[in-house]
């Protein structure tokens, strides 16, 4: 918009009217002197001319007001305190003027010059105050600036500024670690459209549009660099107190050799899980035949046994394959749903195993923590050699952030040695280590999820707390739909 086109706002009107105002009162003092008294112009100029000057300078500053690049907002705090400041001071002095001639009969110049000065200096001890704490203020900034500019320019990872664009998001900064990270100049970042720059021309642009929406959130994308494509976790960050209220932060983090590793674990996983798998229907199937030709009592039980529980093993690698990733992202579940799907997938033959787990209790957790729980329950049933053969599975709000799943048996309990090699108590060695992948399984997926793992073995049996964070979705979903109709 032009200055011919700029908009007049109200409140460099009402500056450049309490100037006029205040020109009018003095030109009417000076005509006034002039008419009735007879004085002299030149000493009513004289008299009456540093007030002209002041009332010049108002009706300047609200023409600069109007000119400026205030926002409104900005302009209304100026106009106010123009107006308020003028207002209080006309009637201090109006009310001394009163007080003179109502109580003294007569006015005393001297008496009102001084009020004057007091008034003034309380003003000016005002507005240095001001000054005061707004020069604190700035400094503080500055230092913030400076803090977040070497936070900037040192972040290991690839960081860009990115704000709207006409055609689409449009990068406004990065940090030499992009130009390490892209291999693309700075100069030949700045000002490009992400799009066009970062996003292959054969991949989805709505995965990061979306990731640009505004919202705080992390994303894996395939981004385009001077070498190739290479996977990037990509994480924005709204910026706040940005001038037009839009605008992002995006850190791109090198993810391709990590994701290549996972890859090729996975594939090897697959692979083994498959030919053990088929291996092991053999030995079964060939121990089932030799059942039917020798006599009770031989090794062919044990070695059905064994077979069938290498084959779960081979089958709970998956859980474990998704445990030890480390990037999936958490999901709010009902606990008692977390713990019916355990308890459901356990072989409870012989073992009592009571529940009682109040509704309306959720977690945020990892997708497979049921997995965790099946594991603690099948591992208290297994092993329970008390006299009743119970296992206990409650759940609990343990406070406003947290939810406890307790797992109790009146077994012999887990041994030391196993659960404090995975809780970090004891080092893992060849003669110290847990006797299989379970516990470690249970380990991974609760710290995945934030929480944490207590073990309590006694004479009276085990007590495993599992710890993970509470989540409240019925305040969330309301708090998100006002997000959404606030928009």
């Amino acid at each position: 918009m032009t200055t011919g086109e700029r908009r007049v706002e109200p409140w460099p009107v009402l500056v450049v009217w309490v100037g006029v105002t205040l020109l009018g009162v003095v030109l009417f003092d000076i005509w006034g002197d002039e008419r009735t008294v007879g004085t002299p112009l030149s000493a009513s100029l004289a008299e009456n001319g540093p007030l002209v000057l002041l009332s010049l300078a108002v009706v300047a500053a609200g023409l600069w007001l109007w000119r400026s690049d205030l926002t409104p907002e900005r302009q209304r705090t100026v106009a106010v305190w123009t107006f308020v400041g003028t207002t209080v001071m006309a009637a201090s002095m109006l009310w001394m003027v009163a007080v003179q001639t109502r109580l003294q009969a007569a006015n005393d110049p001297y008496v009102i010059a001084m009020d004057a000065v007091v008034l003034g200096s309380l003003l000016a001890l005002g507005t240095g105050y001001y000054h005061a704490r707004t020069e604190q203020e700035r400094a503080k900034l500055e230092r913030e600036r400076d803090r977040f500019a070497a936070l900037f320019d040192n972040a290991p990872g690839g960081v860009a500024r990115v704000v709207p664009g006409d055609d689409g998001p449009v990068i406004e900064a990065v940090n030499p670690a992009f130009t390490d990270v892209f291999g693309y100049e700075e100069s030949t970042a700045v000002g490009a459209r992400v799009d066009s720059l970062l996003v292959p021309a054969t991949v989805d642009w709505s995965a990061a549009r979306e990731l640009l929406g505004g919202a705080r959130q992390r994303r894996n994308l395939t981004l385009e660099t001077d070498d190739g494509r290479r996977e990037f976790l990509c994480v924005t960050a709204p910026i706040e107190g940005a001038d037009d209220g839009r605008g992002w932060y995006v850190v791109f983090l090198d993810i391709t050799d990590r994701e290549q590793r996972a890859e090729r674990l996975s594939v090897i996983s697959r692979t083994l899980r498959h030919d053990i798998r088929n291996d092991l229907n053999v030995v079964s199937g060939t121990a089932r035949l030799l059942g039917d030709q020798v006599d009770e009592g031989s090794h062919v039980e044990r070695i059905t046994d064994k077979t069938a529980r290498l084959t779960d093993l081979a089958e709970r690698t998956r859980d474990i394959e998704e445990a030890v990733r480390g990037d999936t992202e958490q999901v709010t579940q009902p606990v008692d749903d977390i713990i019916a799907e355990a308890v459901a997938s356990v072989d409870r033959s012989g073992v009592d195993v009571d529940v009682s787990v109040p509704g309306g209790l959720f977690a945020h957790a990892h997708p497979k923590v049921h997995s965790a729980v099946r594991e603690l329950v099948e591992n208290a049933v297994i092993h329970n050699d008390g006299d009743d053969q119970r296992v206990e599975v409650t759940a609990h709000a343990d406070t406003e952030d947290y939810v406890t799943v307790v797992v109790s048996d009146d077994g012999s309990g887990i041994p030391c040695r196993e659960y404090e090699v995975v809780a970090g108590e004891r080092e893992h060695t060849q003669l110290d280590h847990p006797t299989g992948l379970g516990l470690w399984m249970v380990d991974w997926l609760v710290t995945d999820s934030g929480g944490s793992v207590e073990f309590i073995s006694g004479d009276d049996g085990t007590t495993v707390r599992v710890r993970l964070p509470r989540a409240h979705p019925i305040e969330e979903t309301a708090h998100l739909s006002g997000e959404t109709v606030a928009q």
